[in-house]
């Protein structure tokens, strides 16, 4: 039995836990999730990764994509606003998120959950991210509010 959070239309479930991260490569504990609705179908993905460094000021704390069949129904920004909770459980009273200055999904999702873009910025050369094509990253900014919780888990 996994952790389960849900809005009531959608459902995370916990897939996938990364405990201690990669200090090696910078990266941080990581948390992966199936986005689901509530019969189950999964209609995409999202992470949460704890920790502050300069990697995260690329890769972001939260990572999400859906499926091109389920996009257009806000998944990504509810499943984000899931994620923000559970990171408020975990101590952080910030997150940043980050996209390609192109991919203009993203964008609206960042923006829908009232980000601040912070900046514009050059991927560095010597990161994973650039050897994948992703040459600029917009970085935004989500304040978490510590008087919003997230429901505590359920069991399925």
């Amino acid at each position: 039995m996994t952790p389960l959070y849900t809005d009531g239309e959608i459902k995370l479930h916990l897939a996938r836990v990364i405990p201690k991260g990669q200090p090696a490569t910078g990266n941080v504990p990581v948390y992966y999730y199936r986005i689901q609705l509530m019969d189950g179908t999964e209609v995409g993905r999202c992470d949460l990764r704890i920790g502050d460094n300069e990697r995260l000021m690329i890769a972001g704390h939260i990572g999400y994509g859906v499926w091109k069949e389920y996009r257009g129904h806000h998944y990504a920004a509810k499943a984000c606003r899931l994620l923000m909770g559970i990171a408020r459980t975990m101590g952080l009273d910030q997150l940043i998120i980050t996209c390609d200055p192109d991919n203009i999904p993203s964008r609206r999702t960042c923006e829908a959950l009232g980000a601040e873009l912070l900046a514009i910025v050059a991927v560095p050369e010597d990161s994973m991210d650039y050897a994948m094509g992703h040459l600029q990253k917009c970085q935004y900014r989500v304040k978490l509010d510590p008087a919003e919780t997230v429901a505590a888990p359920r069991s399925e």
